[in-house]
């Protein structure tokens, strides 16, 4: 299994540095935080959706690198079909060069080779969508190809969380296939459900998120099939995750492609927010430390946090919510019956001011994907 490395000084020094004389601290008063919002360290059982995908491109180009007598790579930009409103860019970017670098290749702008491409989807030899990655590496100097690829997404979940979809998947994945439209993309996928301000993939998911401005849920609207929410220049945000099933569950929160773990200042590998069983976290923004965070604030392209990434402007506009199962990985009996078998082993989001947040860490053992849900903010 590979970990992702949190990146803890660049990005996350850049923003601290940047107007810290004129930015106001800010306490989240009356915003949830009863108790402590729970973190958990990625889990051995836990697949860290793209990228094991990732991790495989990374070794076909690192051999190509090898074959080339090349040592280094830069690292362009990977955009999808604006048909898509996908926002996954910046993410596949941040994890291809941290894959790089695990496989001794050093990620460097300047270097005589670079890798980029496009993502979406594409039909498998079943006739079934699925996700993929394709690119090439050229010469800087010139553009020449050299090398072209295609890399299928094939880990349950990523596809959905890849494109920006809203699904509630089966615990069965042959189930999946057999009776999931969504996961099957037909043509005619079922709709997001809408209810109270609240964004679930069915009415009877136990998951939903909602957007909250000022303390108060902002109601979102169905476009072209798509939950949209609107929102200011200028206005900061928080998300609200709601978890009504039996089972704790572990979510992973990307805005705009990026973990809101993206400047994570603790040097610690961590991915998840846990959510107990039948209550509601909310999330006032980027987790910088277990006592700091900063706002979600809807800002202009260059101002906004995927713009440090080079994501192009369409690459923006989403908030991704994937949910999971989760438990004490010392009591396996807690675990959900179809659980215990894996025991064993234009407008984009920028960081605002200072909020004070408190979380604390516990490990936990993290099953199947069981929902993802994205929202989006930018028509």
């Amino acid at each position: 299994m590979n970990h992702e490395t949190p990146s803890t000084s660049s990005s996350a020094s850049k923003w601290k540095a940047r107007g810290d004389a004129n930015r106001r601290l800010r306490f989240a008063l009356g915003v949830i935080f009863v108790s402590s919002i729970l973190l958990t360290p990625q889990s051995s059982q836990a697949s860290d959706l793209l990228r094991p995908d990732l991790h495989s491109l990374a070794e076909k180009i690192a051999a190509f690198l090898k074959e080339e007598r090349q040592t280094s790579i830069a690292v362009g930009n990977f955009s999808s079909p604006p048909a898509l409103l996908a926002s996954s860019g910046a993410g596949i970017k941040k994890v291809l060069m941290e894959e790089f670098e695990s496989l001794g290749i050093h990620v460097d702008r300047q270097a005589a080779l670079v890798v980029k491409g496009d993502y979406g989807l594409s039909y498998n030899e079943k006739s079934v969508h699925e996700g993929y990655i394709f690119g090439r590496v050229i010469r800087a100097a010139g553009g020449q190809i050299l090398f072209q690829f295609k890399q299928p997404i094939t880990h349950r979940g990523a596809t959905e969380q890849l494109i920006g979809g809203t699904v509630q998947l089966e615990s069965d994945p042959s189930k999946v296939r057999e009776e999931s439209p969504n996961t099957e993309y037909s043509n005619d996928p079922p709709e997001p459900t809408l209810d109270q301000q609240r964004v679930q993939p069915t009415p009877s998911s136990p998951y939903s998120i909602q957007v909250v401005i000022e303390g108060m849920p902002v109601t979102p609207i169905l476009q072209d099939g798509l939950p949209f929410v609107p929102m200011d220049r200028g206005e900061s945000y928080q998300v609200r995750l709601r978890n009504d099933s039996n089972f704790d569950a572990a979510v992973r929160l990307t805005l705009d492609g990026l973990s809101m773990f993206a400047f994570n200042q603790t040097g610690e590998d961590l991915k998840h927010v846990i959510v107990p069983r039948g209550k509601t976290v909310t999330i006032p923004g980027w987790f910088f430390t277990y006592q700091e965070s900063r706002e979600f604030e809807v800002t202009t392209y260059p101002e906004s946090a995927v713009a440090m990434l080079g994501a192009p402007e369409d690459e923006v506009g989403t908030i991704t919510a994937t949910f999971a199962a989760a438990w004490d990985p010392t009591d396996p009996a807690s675990a959900p019956a179809d659980e215990r078998e894996i025991t064993k082993g234009g407008l984009a989001t920028g960081v605002g001011d200072r909020v004070t947040a408190e979380y604390r860490k516990k490990n936990y053992e993290i099953g199947k994907i069981r929902s993802v849900i994205t929202v989006r903010y930018l028509r």
